[in-house]
């Protein structure tokens, strides 16, 4: 199960610690959906539906400026990529939670294919490895190194 703490997590690098608190209600409501999350749905649905709450409660909290705290103490305008990058993030809390057998792996490289997500990748890399071979691992390690700046994977992906 995603705790919101996880989510948190995620949140703070992005929003700073006064937005994160301001957008608590949105990120319960988010752990909440991430906990109640199966296979049976669509993973694109979810998705869109994070980046839409996130979209809302950045706004509302930043009153439409959507300007959020750099860690300097200066003020960045959060951009429309950078909330769905976000919610990508977030995505991975829910499919690393997905049990480890086959039809959940399917699932997730379908979606992988489908969808430009890192988190799908992330999942498939960490989650799903005891089920994948070597060669496997290592051409999702190379595509993430290709597609995805670094500060999004080099915290968990082997170098």
């Amino acid at each position: 199960m995603a705790a919101l703490t996880e989510v948190t997590a995620l949140l703070q690098p992005w929003l700073g610690a006064q937005l994160t608190a301001a957008v608590m209600p949105a990120a319960e409501e988010i752990t909440r959906q991430l906990n109640a999350y199966t296979i049976r749905q669509d993973p694109d649905a979810l998705y869109q539906s994070l980046d839409s709450q996130l979209f809302r409660a950045i706004h509302s909290a930043t009153q439409g400026s959507m300007l959020v705290e750099a860690p300097d103490g200066g003020r960045v305008r959060m951009r429309l990529e950078d909330v769905s990058t976000l919610a990508d993030e977030i995505l991975c809390l829910a499919l690393s939670e997905l049990p480890l057998d086959q039809k959940h792996l399917q699932a997730v490289e379908q979606y992988a294919l489908r969808r430009d997500s890192l988190a799908a990748l992330k999942a498939l890399y960490l989650h799903f490895a005891p089920l994948q071979t070597q060669a496997e691992l290592k051409a999702i390690a190379s595509l993430i190194r290709n597609c995805y700046p670094a500060f999004r994977w080099q915290m968990w992906l082997d170098t």
